[in-house]
């Protein structure tokens, strides 16, 4: 994460509020992962190249918006919560 990472996340951070941040954050390194792996498997990356993690803190935000409910109902439901 850089500086612009940083300061998007705290803009996420003012819009969502304190709760849904974590949910947020959490589905970006979640997302960020899966296709960082993706791409060191494909060989289209290598461990030293950098990708941007803006993307994904877009698409966890959005991800959080339409589907947080549901996403955290299914969570709950997994562990019988």
């Amino acid at each position: 994460m850089g500086w612009g990472d940083f300061k998007l996340v705290a803009a996420l951070g003012l819009i969502f509020g304190w709760p849904d941040i974590l949910m947020v954050l959490f589905l970006s390194f979640i997302i960020g992962s899966l296709v960082s792996i993706f791409f060191l498997i494909t060989k289209k990356k290598k461990m030293k190249d950098i990708i941007p993690f803006g993307p994904f803190l877009v698409i966890g935000a959005s991800l959080t918006f339409f589907f947080g409910y549901q996403i955290i109902n299914e969570y709950f439901k997994l562990f019988g919560l």
